[in-house]
């Protein structure tokens, strides 16, 4: 989508915040060498170098929230979709809510779904969660009930283009 619109106004503004954001010289093109590619055009750069790895997670953490920051706009949103985050490690879940509570990072959301019988209070995400609300940030929950068969012997009729019918002994298998 970048490299589609690289002469557009919204090319130009996000190439400003970029510069703004990281200069020339930085940690992050070594890592996501397509964004130097993007600001300066030259497409011999080819590969990340291997001194990425060598930043402290912190280091990197912060240049992924500089990322962030600098991409999103009013033109440009920006929404994640994290699936099962009852399995999430604690870096994982520490990035969401350095990406969550930082003030500078406009238009942009994570959308994050999890099984709410596997988070109790204990649970890292459980903290997560709390810390969010606590801060201010928008925070929204909608509670998912476990989908009746009718619907998942609808699904496999579509998916399978068979009556309904004939698609029952499956839909009840799958539905346990």
């Amino acid at each position: 989508m970048i490299a589609e619109s690289n002469t557009s106004d919204t090319s130009k503004s996000m190439k400003k915040r970029l510069r703004d954001a990281f200069g020339y010289e930085n940690g992050l093109y070594e890592a996501i060498p397509h964004l130097l590619v993007f600001l300066q055009g030259d497409t011999s750069i080819a590969h990340p170098s291997p001194t990425m790895g060598s930043k402290k997670p912190n280091q990197i953490e912060f240049m992924l929230c500089r990322l962030i920051g600098a991409i999103t706009s009013d033109e440009i949103p920006v929404i994640i979709y994290l699936d099962d985050l009852q399995w999430a490690d604690q870096a994982t879940l520490d990035l969401i809510g350095m990406l969550m509570l930082d003030p500078s990072i406009t238009y942009f959301g994570i959308l994050g779904c999890y099984r709410d019988n596997e988070v109790d209070k204990r649970h890292p995400l459980f903290g997560l969660l709390e810390a969010i609300r606590l801060n201010g940030a928008p925070l929204a929950s909608i509670h998912v009930g476990p989908i009746e068969r009718e619907c998942v012997t609808s699904i496999i009729s579509d998916a399978l283009c068979f009556p309904p019918s004939l698609c029952l002994p499956l839909s009840t298998v799958v539905h346990r």
